[in-house]
């Protein structure tokens, strides 16, 4: 163990010398030293960089104070190597990195990705979110954006367009990394807990689930017609639950369906139910579905202005909301007490769900290019301190204050209807996808 632990200190020197300019070098010593304290493999070369010196005097360990001599060594070790270097972020993720493994708290690479994520950027809320600005632009020429979310790390951003194509873009750095075409008007997106899996519905009465690693479908989920000759028609929304075991979608023949998902154990891959229970009760089109925090609730808000929420395991109905528009849009705040809901009363309703009873209407600032017809997207922020909202024939985005009911900020930068909106897992960034074709990434700087 010494032996291979002095070798991946070695390792941070080198690479962090030798590769921090293109960025790689971080990573592959955060998955080469978790492997080592995880017992799975010995440090190797990586890239073909060679082993044949030491820049600083490798450090030697007592085997019963490992962990913290490996904290103290990596750290020193990588401050000498990298001071006077332009870009300390490697520094610091490392150090964090080897923190939260040492402590249990995540694998290196995935602590990794999420320090290099929250990296200058603060938490957006209702302290600081006069403050928002446009901090990236995601542009594919693809058509107008039907939906766009984050994938559980917030490391990728999915998209999809007009054009039926689903692409994968690094948050970072807006770069496109994959390209996934259809043959079908696609209209909503949903990644896996895990984000091994992106599902996409389909106006062709399909779910088509996507391995996002290699694009391939994993399954293809059919909507059954419910009597015989009936018309199923399209799929409007679609979401997985948080503990990864349901997907439910909802769409044009006004019921909902929970189709059951078992994760693979062993090597085995997840497998998804070919059939569907079906949840009857709304009498339109069901446009909009979103489980609870916990998984035990399901909400759908349809046409006929109704809210209907779920319970999951047995799909009997808990209670309806009526609502005094056609639903359009849901979202649960963090830890699932409230509700909003938006549609075509151009306003947004807070919903106590310990009451079942409206808490608070918001309405849009005097003075917005255009006041929204309807409500097509809606978010709370992750410490449920804000709502944000945006809607057709308007390009502007609504942030608002939840305590105080007032808005706070209207987001200009986009042309077109706003078709979706997501905060990322760490609540650094917002993303609105348009009608204008582009995906735009909110943040605020940190000073």
């Amino acid at each position: 163990m010494r032996d291979q632990i002095n070798t991946a200190v070695w390792r941070a020197v080198t690479q962090t010398q030798e590769g921090l300019v293109n960025g790689t070098a971080t990573v592959e010593i955060q998955q080469t030293v978790n492997a080592i304290i995880n017992g799975n493999a010995a440090a190797t070369p990586i890239n073909g960089i060679p082993m044949t010196a030491t820049p600083t005097p490798t450090p030697t360990f007592n085997e019963t104070q490992v962990a913290a001599q490996l904290k103290t060594a990596v750290s020193a070790a990588l401050t000498q190597t990298q001071d006077g270097l332009i870009n300390q972020t490697a520094t610091v993720a490392f150090q964090q990195t080897v923190e939260a493994v040492l402590h249990g708290i995540g694998t290196a690479t995935a602590v990794a990705k999420r320090a290099a994520l929250s990296q200058g950027l603060s938490p957006i809320t209702a302290a600081n979110a006069r403050q928002l600005k446009s901090i990236l632009t995601l542009q594919g020429k693809a058509g107008a954006i039907q939906d766009a979310v984050f994938d559980p790390t917030g490391a990728v951003i999915a998209s999809v367009a007009s054009d039926k194509t689903v692409r994968l873009w690094d948050t970072l750095t807006g770069n496109q990394l994959k390209q996934i075409p259809g043959l079908t008007n696609r209209t909503s997106l949903a990644f896996s807990s895990d984000g091994a899996y992106l599902a996409v519905a389909s106006s062709d009465a399909t779910v088509r689930v996507l391995n996002t690693t290699t694009g391939a479908e994993a399954a293809v989920l059919h909507e059954q017609p419910l009597t015989q000759g009936s018309v199923v028609g399209a799929i409007r929304s679609i979401a997985f639950s948080p503990n990864g075991q349901w997907l439910a979608s909802g769409g044009d023949d006004k019921v909902v369906r929970l189709w059951r998902v078992s994760p693979g154990s062993a090597g085995q891959p997840t497998q998804f139910a070919s059939d569907a229970q079906v949840l009857k009760g709304h009498f339109g089109a069901v446009n909009t579905v979103s489980f609870s925090p916990d998984s035990k609730v399901l909400v759908s808000g349809s046409q006929d202005a109704s809210i209907i929420l779920w319970e999951v395991s047995s799909g009997g109905q808990i209670t309806i909301l009526r609502d005094q528009q056609q639903v359009l849009s849901v979202a649960y705040n963090s830890d699932g007490t409230l509700l909003a809901s938006g549609g075509t009363g151009r306003s947004i309703q807070v919903w106590d769900l310990s009451t079942g009873k409206s808490r608070i209407v918001l309405r849009w600032l005097n003075g917005i290019t255009k006041t929204p017809s309807a409500i097509n997207a809606l978010a709370f922020g992750q410490d449920s301190s804000i709502i944000v909202g945006g809607g057709q024939d308007g390009p502007d985005i609504g942030v608002w204050d939840v305590a105080a009911g007032v808005n706070l900020a209207v987001l200009r930068g986009h042309t077109g209807l706003i078709s979706s909106l997501v905060f990322s897992p760490d609540s650094v960034r917002l993303i609105s996808g348009s009608a204008d074709q582009t995906i735009n990434v909110w943040g605020i700087p940190a000073k």
